[in-house]
C-alpha cells in the first residue's frame, strides 16, 4: 500500500488529470473534474484497491491526497 497507488486511482478516476501532476499535497477538492461522479469514482476505485469503504464524509475532513491515503491506512488497521 503506497500514496502513490492512491493517486493512480484519482487519475484512474478522474478525467483530464495529466500524468505526474498529483501529489501528497494536491488538495484534491480544488482540482476541475472533482464533482459528484468524481467521487463516487473514487470510492469506488479506492474499494477495489484497497478495501476500504470511503465515506463522503472522510473527504470533507481530509483535504490533500496524503491525510486522505493516511485515514485509508488508518481504516486498514496500519
Amino acid at each position: 500500500m503506497s500514496l502513490n497507488r492512491l493517486i493512480n486511482v484519482f487519475e484512474d478516476s478522474l478525467d483530464e488529470i495529466p500524468g505526474d501532476f498529483l501529489n501528497g499535497a494536491t488538495e484534491y477538492k480544488k482540482l476541475k473534474t472533482w464533482d459528484s461522479l468524481g467521487v463516487l469514482m473514487v470510492i469506488d476505485g479506492v474499494e477495489m484497491e484497497f478495501g476500504v469503504l470511503l465515506r463522503k464524509q472522510d473527504f470533507d475532513s481530509m483535504p490533500t491526497l496524503a491525510e486522505l491515503y493516511e485515514e485509508i491506512r488508518h481504516k486498514r488497521g496500519h
